[in-house]
């Protein structure tokens, strides 16, 4: 009678067993997931936790740096209308400097000076998705005053990736566009041109016209930059997109059930359970209630 009851015991225990592999098989093929819960496969759930941690941040470096390329190519449009001005600006200049215009010719180009330094304070005051990109940190203070005066802050803001590269997207915009009052950059450029075709000073017109080159190749340095930081984000981006497809199918390769091996398997374990039912109905000395139970 003891063999009997460890028979049943060890009979009940391999019905529950059985029991629970069909259970996880059907959980399988009805999500076609092979690990869907940490109880089905422990060591596989903490790996699947670990490259989706990793295919998370892999996206998150993809759309930043789309958002980034978006910024910086805004940006580039708005000092290639900087470097157009400024080639306007050197025109006026160098017709200021022949020294064969009247006092009134050389105030009517002081005219169309003035409207070109306010273009470009305008340009150094550019905002994108509603930041002043040239403020460096103070992104929500305009980075020059309407003279040409730089009011932002000396630290800038950059975009940091998983991989722990960053892109800089503000600028301290004096070491881009000068200031007025400093007489550096564009800024104290134009605003020495248009001090000087006012007063009919050629020698200052003069002046001015050298450091609106000087001023020129300043932005263009600026742009060339801003080129290469495109270059790494896009390079960032195509990394990111790679290297997501690929922990995205390390994932398919771990948590994806192999529906064709699971319905053999479902099929198996559902004879072997009705062979249990089948031994467990002959024993005499007791139910298939109470050897379940």
């Amino acid at each position: 009678m003891i063999s009997d009851v460890y028979f049943a015991q060890a009979l009940a225990y391999d019905l529950n067993q059985n029991s629970s592999a069909i259970q996880q098989i059907q959980t399988q093929v009805a999500t076609g997931k092979r690990v869907s819960k940490a109880s089905d496969d422990p060591t596989i759930w903490g790996e699947l936790r670990s490259l989706e941690s990793a295919n998370q941040a892999q996206t998150s470096d993809s759309s930043a740096a789309s958002a980034s390329l978006d910024r910086l190519n805004a940006v580039d449009s708005a000092m290639g209308q900087v470097v157009t001005d400024l080639q306007q600006a050197i025109s006026i200049a160098t017709e200021g400097a022949n020294g064969t215009l009247s006092a009134a010719d050389m105030q009517a180009l002081g005219v169309s000076a003035s409207a070109i330094l306010k273009q470009v304070i305008t340009a150094g005051n550019f905002q994108y998705n509603g930041a002043y990109v040239f403020a460096g940190e103070k992104t929500g203070t305009p980075a020059f005053d309407a003279t040409g005066n730089y009011q932002g802050s000396t630290a800038t803001n950059s975009q940091v990736f998983s991989n722990g590269l960053s892109v800089q997207m503000s600028y301290e915009g004096d070491t881009v566009l000068g200031d007025a009052t400093l007489g550096t950059g564009a800024m104290g450029a134009l605003t020495n041109l248009v001090s000087s075709l006012d007063v009919g000073d050629q020698a200052g017109v003069q002046s001015a016209l050298t450091q609106l080159q000087q001023a020129l190749a300043q932005v263009s340095q600026f742009r060339a930059s801003l080129g290469g930081a495109e270059t790494l984000l896009q390079n960032i981006q195509s990394q990111a997109t790679a290297t997501g497809q690929q922990l995205q199918q390390n994932i398919s390769d771990l948590s994806d059930a192999d529906l064709a091996q699971a319905a053999v398997t479902l099929s198996l374990e559902q004879d072997q359970q009705q062979a249990l039912v089948g031994i467990a109905s002959s024993l005499k000395s007791m139910s298939l209630v109470n050897v379940l139970a």
